[in-house]
């Protein structure tokens, strides 16, 4: 189809600017001498899967940790945007509160905990001073079966194969 002003253009490149969910922009980290990050930028997509791929020392660890909050905002140059909002994030907590997780490579769980338990280690939903349980057991039900994960929130994860 022939389109003389370029309005699809125009359409496609908006429709992919507001799916654009965060933005790492022009970020440098030195550990002293050495620089571990020289002016990146990534841009990340709203329901899109991302990988960061790259050889041993190229940054990929350090600039999730810029990202998630493991280094904070005065450590770095650069900056973070979320829906192109600058973000000062200067710690984990602060990143998590934005919305931003960090989901390590290597699994880290409590074996002892069950499987809700786990994903909301230290983040336990509250209702009166208490943990709301069946808020949990819903939140976590829920991201099984978005995951499409063959486990109930209630299974002990030392009954649970990697």
């Amino acid at each position: 189809m022939h389109d003389p002003q370029g309005t699809s253009a125009a359409v496609q490149t908006s429709a992919y600017e507001q799916s654009i969910l965060l933005t790492a922009d022009d970020i440098s980290k030195n550990f002293e001498a050495t620089r571990a990050l020289d002016h990146v930028t990534v841009q990340f997509r709203r329901h899109d899967v991302h990988a960061i791929v790259g050889e041993n020392g190229a940054g990929k660890s350090t600039l999730v940790k810029v990202i998630s909050g493991v280094y904070g905002v005065n450590t770095y140059e650069g900056e973070l945007r979320l829906e192109d909002r600058r973000l000062n994030i200067h710690n984990i907590a602060e990143a998590e509160a934005a919305g931003i997780y960090l989901v390590p490579q290597d699994l880290q769980i409590v074996s002892e905990l069950n499987v809700a338990e786990n994903i909301f280690l230290n983040r336990e939903p509250h209702r009166f001073g208490v943990i709301d349980w069946n808020k949990m057991l819903g939140d976590a039900k829920k991201l099984i079966d978005d995951f499409r994960i063959d486990c109930s929130p209630t299974d002990a994860m030392k009954n649970l194969s990697t």
